[in-house]
């Protein structure tokens, strides 16, 4: 993933690379897949989240698109990790942001720490 929404994948283990339209125009700035690429996100500029269910072999067939996400922040997020399940997860932003999900993606909460730390 890269600026002005660029995605980029491999099958080959990084010897060749080919794009795909995210549909955004952020910066995209982290990715995570799980079940063996068959499901993936994206987290970037601005609070995009974006979701694909098999991303490379909709690629393949000249399908699929990625689906926006409801954000938890308006906030740039630079990583995401989601749990094996493909249901649990987690994104980092700006100013120690950190969001949750339980649901795949399809609900972001802000998770709050309790450490009297307000970030601005």
């Amino acid at each position: 993933v890269g600026e002005y929404g660029a995605v980029w994948f491999t099958k080959d283990a990084g010897r060749t690379w080919m794009s795909q339209k995210s549909g955004v125009a952020s910066h995209l700035n982290g990715v995570d897949c799980q079940d063996n690429g068959r499901f993936a996100w994206v987290v970037g500029d601005g609070g995009v989240i974006l979701t694909m269910q098999s991303p490379i072999a909709l690629a393949d067939a000249g399908l699929g698109e990625w689906l926006t996400q409801q954000s938890c922040a308006d906030r740039d997020l630079h990583a995401i990790r989601m749990w094996p399940d493909s249901r649990e997860g987690q994104v980092a932003g700006a100013s120690g942001l950190v969001c949750y999900t339980l649901s795949g993606g399809n609900l972001w909460n802000e998770q709050h720490f309790g450490l009297g730390f307000n970030p601005q």
